[in-house]
């Protein structure tokens, strides 16, 4: 699924998609480029759901010559915890 028409992740995962096929790379040199195993990369590209570390974006945004504030983070779908209930007697 290295291609931008069968893309099933987030805009982030398209984003980085993208830019690594205009940086001319494959997903498995884009990997090795910013230090990642290349399933890994399928995942961040790929996932519905991915929660890459900040450094891990850096690091592949500096391979691939982007700036991750480019790729922003999926909006939050939390629900606020509930609050604490004291014990009924």
């Amino acid at each position: 699924m290295d291609t931008l028409t069968e893309h099933g992740g987030t805009d982030r995962g398209r984003r980085i998609l993208e830019h690594h096929h205009q940086a001319g790379l494959s997903r498995e040199e884009a990997a090795t480029r910013a230090g990642m195993a290349p399933p890994y990369l399928k995942y961040l590209e790929t996932s519905r759901s991915p929660n890459p570390a900040p450094s891990a974006l850096a690091r592949l945004a500096d391979a691939l010559g982007a700036a991750p504030v480019r790729w922003p983070a999926p909006r939050c779908r939390c629900r606020p915890a509930r609050s604490a209930r004291s014990p009924s007697r």
